[in-house]
């Protein structure tokens, strides 16, 4: 269910994966193509709003009995910043608010990072997104190794839902430091880290 008047857009096309498996690569070669894949990205690509709204293993688990609703709040508010110049309901400006304020005393990820400042620079952002330029782009998605974890809820969402999901050599991901998605998201699947520290 698209919701944006600009359907002549391809997309969304989503990238995700286990972080450290090229995912930076694909999102530059979509990049060159002419997709739009937001305008707050970190040095790996990744769009930081998707990261503010989604990436709170905390929340994700918490909203277990209300958890579909919520996400589809969620991506609301991100298509829209995504893919139009429109003004946020209140609901949805207290759903952006909540993201940020524990982000800012939990960060996104298992080492605290994304505390303090930094969600608060996203929320801005956010708030002042404005697409002018559409006719220079192809289509519009995001880049996002999480965005795995949201797929059921994606498929449902959005009517012409891509996802590319990168994977590298299981041997090369088990050596690798990279451990960031088993200690953020390993208990949803029964896998504390301790057990394979």
């Amino acid at each position: 269910k698209f919701h944006n008047n600009k359907s002549s857009w391809s997309g969304p096309i989503a990238i995700g994966g286990v972080g450290g498996s090229g995912t930076r690569v694909v999102a530059e070669i979509l990049i060159q193509l002419g997709f739009y894949l937001g305008k707050d990205h970190n040095s790996a690509c990744d769009n930081l709003w998707f990261t503010l709204l989604f990436k709170r293993p905390r929340w994700f688990l918490k909203n277990s009995v209300r958890k579909e609703s919520q996400i589809f709040k969620g991506l609301t508010l991100f298509e829209k910043a995504m893919t139009a110049d429109v003004k946020f309901r209140y609901e949805e400006l207290s759903f952006i608010i909540g993201a940020v304020v524990e982000m800012m005393f939990n960060g996104h990820d298992y080492l605290g990072a994304g505390r303090g400042l930094w969600p608060i620079k996203r929320g801005i952002t956010m708030f002042r997104s404005k697409i002018s330029d559409h006719a220079n782009y192809i289509g519009w998605g995001w880049k996002e190794p999480n965005t795995h974890i949201y797929i059921e809820y994606l498929n449902k969402y959005f009517q012409n839902f891509k996802y590319i999901h990168l994977i590298r050599h299981g041997i090369d991901m088990a050596y690798s430091n990279n451990q960031s998605q088993l200690f953020n998201w390993g208990t949803m699947f029964g896998i504390a880290a301790h057990d394979v520290t």
